[in-house]
């Protein structure tokens, strides 16, 4: 069974505060972005292929892993 982890990612230098997320570069592909995994050393290259990640916007500040207790992922 695949753990689930939450991840914190922190906005850097590129990030435009006065822009609305829906109105910044690739947001239809970021907002659909999930990457699947079953370590927490397994995520970080997933993320990679988010643009936000590849174009510096947001980094990986925290990861940890998350028991989901209402609802289901399937």
């Amino acid at each position: 069974m695949k753990q689930l982890f939450a991840v914190i990612r922190s906005h850097s230098a590129p990030w435009q505060a006065s822009r609305s997320m829906e109105y910044r570069k690739e947001w239809e592909v970021h907002a659909s972005f999930t990457a699947r995994a079953t370590a927490a050393d397994e995520i970080v290259d997933p993320l990679s292929a988010d643009p936000w990640s590849s174009q510096d916007i947001l980094r990986v500040s925290r990861m940890t892993p998350w028991t989901l207790r209402l609802g289901s992922l399937s």
